[in-house]
C-alpha cells in the first residue's frame, strides 16, 4: 500500500485513485504537515514544495511529488531532483479552460468599445499548450495573432517567434508563459519577470493588456500608472504580484479582475488530477484502471461540494440569455461576477481581502467548458463569435 498526502482541495482525486491506496489530506493554509510520512505528495499551485516547506520527516519515505496544475514555478525541482524525488505535473490541463478566459474577456472589451475583432492584433507571449490553444481560439474569432517564444523557437526549427518589438506593436498583448528570473536562467533574455515595463507601454499603440500566466510577468506598477497617464486604454488580470493579496489601487481600476481562476473548469480539474495519478502509478509500477478523464464524476467531489455543469442547467441558462453578446458573456462565465466580487475588496485590509480573494478562488463552483453549451439559432446567427465559441 502507497501512503498518498494531499492537498485536501483537490477535485475528484478519491475518484482515480485506488481503493488500496492510503490518502492523508492537508488544508494547503496550514502549510505541508511536518509529522506525516508518505510515499507521494500531491498539491497545487497554492502550495510550494522547496526545503523551507518539506520536512525532513517527510522526506525520509517520499519518492513521488506532484502538483495537479499545469505551472510548476511553485516548485524547486532542482531540490526535489537532488533528493531523488520524482516530478509530475498537468502540463496543458487547462489550455482550453484559459483560451476560453482570455476570448471571452477580449470579446467582451471589444463589444463594448465597438471594435470588430478583424481590426485588433493581438500579441501572444508563449506558445506552449495555453499559449497554442488561445491561438487558435482568437484566430477562429478574427483576430490577428503575433506570437512570441524565442525558447520555443530555438529548439523547434519550424517555429518562428516574433521579435519583442513586434509584441509591443499590437494593440493587445496576453501573457501565457511561467514566471522565470534572469539569475535563474542560462539564457538571461529569456527570464519573464517584469516582461513588460512602463517604458514599454508609454506613448504605445497598446490598448489592452491580459495576463492570465503568472503574477509578475507584467509589471503591475507599470500597468497602473500607464493607465492613469491613458497611455493604456484597460487591463485584465486573473494573477497578481502579491497573489493572495492584490494591490488594491491595481485591483481598483482593471477592466476584469479575478482570483487567479482562468483555468478553472470542471474539464480541466478532471484532466489535471486524472494526469498526475496517472504518471503516480507508473512511479509505483503499478496498474491502475483508472477514470479515463474525458468521463465525466458525479455531481460532488470529495469534499461534497457541489458543482454547477448539470446539462440541463446550463441548457436552461442559455435559453434565458438576453439578447447582447456582452450580457451573453457575463452570463456563461463566471469571470464577471467573481471580477466585481473581488473588486469589492479594494476598501479591505490586507487581511481580509487575501480572505475574499482565497475564499472566491477556492469555493466558488466550477464552469463547465463551452462545448457543453447550447444556445437558440438566432442568437448563433445573431453573434458568429458566441457560435465560434460554443462550438470550437
Amino acid at each position: 500500500m502507497i501512503t498518498v498526502l494531499a492537498d485536501k482541495n483537490i477535485p475528484f482525486l478519491t475518484r482515480f485513485l485506488r481503493d488500496d491506496a492510503r490518502l492523508l489530506t492537508f488544508d494547503p493554509r496550514d502549510g505541508i504537515p511536518d509529522n506525516i510520512a508518505a510515499d507521494a505528495l500531491l498539491v497545487r499551485t497554492v502550495t510550494a514544495l522547496n526545503s523551507g516547506t518539506m520536512s525532513e520527516n517527510l522526506l525520509k519515505k517520499l519518492t513521488f511529488a506532484g502538483t495537479a496544475s499545469a505551472g510548476t514555478d511553485h516548485i524547486d525541482r532542482a531540490f526535489l531532483t537532488d533528493l531523488g524525488i520524482h516530478f509530475a505535473s498537468a502540463g496543458g490541463c487547462n489550455a482550453r479552460a484559459v483560451a476560453e478566459y482570455v476570448a471571452t474577456g477580449l470579446l467582451h472589451w471589444c463589444y463594448a468599445h465597438q471594435i470588430p475583432p478583424q481590426r485588433l492584433r493581438v500579441g501572444v507571449v508563449g506558445a506552449g499548450h495555453t499559449g497554442q490553444a488561445t491561438i487558435r481560439l482568437l484566430q477562429s474569432l478574427g483576430f490577428v495573432t503575433v506570437v512570441h517564444d524565442p525558447p520555443k523557437a530555438r529548439k523547434e526549427a519550424d517555429f518562428i517567434s516574433a521579435a519583442k518589438e513586434d509584441i509591443l506593436k499590437c494593440d493587445v498583448i496576453t501573457f501565457h508563459v511561467p514566471l522565470t528570473y534572469a539569475a535563474e536562467l542560462p539564457e538571461e533574455r529569456d527570464a519573464t519577470h517584469h516582461w513588460l515595463k512602463l517604458d514599454h507601454i508609454t506613448n504605445s499603440s497598446i490598448r489592452l493588456i491580459l495576463n492570465a500566466s503568472r503574477g509578475g510577468v507584467v509589471d503591475e506598477t507599470a500597468l497602473k500608472l500607464a493607465y492613469v497617464s491613458g497611455d493604456l486604454q484597460d487591463y485584465i488580470l486573473d494573477v497578481w504580484e502579491g497573489e493572495p493579496v492584490p494591490v488594491a489601487a491595481v485591483l481598483q481600476d482593471a477592466w476584469l479582475a479575478t482570483p487567479h481562476i482562468a483555468g478553472y473548469s470542471v474539464e480541466a480539474k478532471v484532466q489535471a488530477t486524472a494526469m498526475i495519478v496517472k504518471q503516480l502509478y507508473a512511479h509505483f509500477g503499478l496498474e491502475h484502471d483508472y477514470l479515463d478523464s474525458s468521463e465525466t464524476p458525479a455531481l460532488t467531489d470529495s469534499e461534497g461540494k457541489v458543482q454547477r455543469y448539470l446539462d440541463g442547467y446550463e441548457h436552461s441558462l442559455i435559453k434565458r440569455l438576453p439578447d447582447s453578446l456582452p450580457a451573453i458573456l457575463e452570463q456563461i462565465h463566471p469571470m464577471f461576477q467573481l471580477s466585481t466580487q473581488l473588486k469589492q475588496g479594494v476598501r479591505l485590509d490586507s487581511e481580509e481581502l487575501e480572505a475574499l480573494f482565497v475564499s472566491l478562488r477556492t469555493s466558488e463552483p466550477l464552469r463547465k467548458e463551452y462545448h457543453n453549451y447550447r444556445a437558440p439559432e438566432k442568437l448563433m446567427r445573431k453573434f458568429p463569435e458566441l457560435n465560434i465559441l460554443l462550438s470550437n
